[in-house]
């Protein structure tokens, strides 16, 4: 009985240390072999071992979800909701190692572990058909509670989605933000463009900007993108189908794209040959 028990604790002394070394592998090699070997149900009980762990597994999980059906879109919703009245409290957790890594809100248990959320990356509606249509006002205020840092966002055939909620979410993730898709939002016009061009201007991280459709959008908001500095930082820019918008707006565009990018390329000269 004593060689027994004898040999038990050596075994459990030997998974406490393999657990303890694979809890210190560094971030960047966690990221390669999970996101190459482990499934999604895998993630969920990687995220659940130790804190390296569950902060690789929940970036990976969080970055860019797949949407399989409305409701599963709707529990997403739910979930966002959620971390936005719990993030104080996400803030100052701090897990220990084999602590589990999930929260409980409002009966239901939410893999969100420490702003899981915020490491949303890339967000669009377009796994379902049909899908987009669905999506509301109220989808987009949810999401944009929870203050993700998006660099990819694409609202396309999001038919319900104006103004407000473009700015709503825009103006969370401009900070970060490298792509946008606005095509066929009809409920887009120019004001929602300009209050965009405002928020992600400063940042000059836009690359991609589709608006293929959006037919309320006119000159006054191709304008706004223009004066916002955003004009020389587009690699990709999409208005067809904006029968508003003329060909003398998209020259005075192109004009003002031009005379930004010579102009930054003279004061990058200027700076190296001081």
């Amino acid at each position: 009985m004593k060689r027994g028990d004898s040999g038990f604790s050596e075994g459990s002394a030997g998974n406490n240390v393999a657990t303890s070394l694979a809890s210190q592998l560094p971030f960047e090699l966690l990221m390669n072999v999970f996101r190459r070997t482990l499934s999604v149900r895998d993630l969920v009980v990687c995220a659940n071992v130790c804190v390296n762990w569950h902060s690789t597994a929940t970036t990976l999980l969080w970055r860019k979800p797949i949407f399989a059906s409305l409701d599963s879109f709707t529990r997403f919703t739910r979930c966002c909701s959620n971390a936005s009245l719990v993030a104080p409290s996400l803030r100052a957790l701090a897990l220990e190692p084999g602590e589990k890594a999930e929260w409980v809100v409002s009966g239901e248990r939410q893999w969100l572990g420490c702003l899981g959320i915020t490491r949303l990356v890339f967000l669009h509606f377009n796994q379902v058909p049909f899908l987009a249509a669905f999506v509301q006002p109220l989808h987009i205020a949810c999401i944009a509670e929870a203050r993700p840092l998006l660099s990819r966002l694409d609202l396309s055939n999001c038919i319900q989605i104006g103004d407000a909620p473009l700015a709503q979410i825009v103006s969370v993730c401009a900070s970060s933000l490298q792509h946008l898709s606005l095509n066929g939002c009809r409920l887009v016009t120019d004001a929602g463009i300009a209050i965009m061009s405002q928020f992600c201007g400063p940042f000059k991280l836009l690359h991609t900007l589709s608006m293929r459709g959006c037919g309320l959008i006119s000159d006054l908001g191709i304008s706004e993108i223009s004066k916002s500095g955003l004009a020389s930082c587009l690699t990709s820019f999409d208005v067809s189908g904006c029968y508003r918008v003329t060909d003398r707006g998209v020259y005075r565009f192109l004009d003002k794209a031009v005379k930004e990018a010579s102009a930054a390329q003279k004061g990058e000269m200027q700076n190296s040959s001081l």
